[in-house]
């Protein structure tokens, strides 16, 4: 329960039929740092790009797997580049063509370059493999 007065939460407990209750401060979270930044860590490549080849390699069409990537974000950065995805799948490209547009997600990716649809889960599998060995 979230108010600014101890007393206030007591007598809303109290209201509520609780007595005899301990009271703990919740403490401010920051966020992550790369969050306030804007910027696309390793991890965040090598996250997204499992997810993608796991929920397509499930047969799920590939604007919802963007979606749902997109909605589990916290990183502002990551999510901003889901969207230029999901743009360009709303447009009619092709998901490799997608993937291209974002930039800072798949930075210069060359498992990208002349793949056709039905061999991009094996690309973002390479590639998740890429970016995780670079460690």
């Amino acid at each position: 329960m979230d108010a600014f007065d101890p007393d206030e939460v007591r007598q809303r407990l109290a209201n509520l039929g609780y007595s005899e209750v301990e009271l703990r401060r919740k403490w401010f979270e920051l966020p992550r740092l790369t969050d306030v930044l804007g910027l696309v860590t390793r991890i965040d490549r090598a996250v997204v790009a499992r997810q993608l080849s796991v929920m397509l390699d499930a047969a799920l069409p590939a604007a919802q797997c963007v979606s749902i990537i997109k909605g589990q974000q916290r990183n502002r950065s990551v999510r901003r580049e889901l969207e230029l995805i999901e743009a360009g799948l709303a447009r009619g490209l092709a998901l490799a063509d997608a993937l291209r547009l974002a930039h800072r997600l798949f930075a210069a990716a060359p498992e990208f370059v002349g793949v056709s649809d039905e061999d991009v889960v094996n690309a973002l599998e390479r590639f998740a493999r890429r970016v995780e060995r670079r460690g």
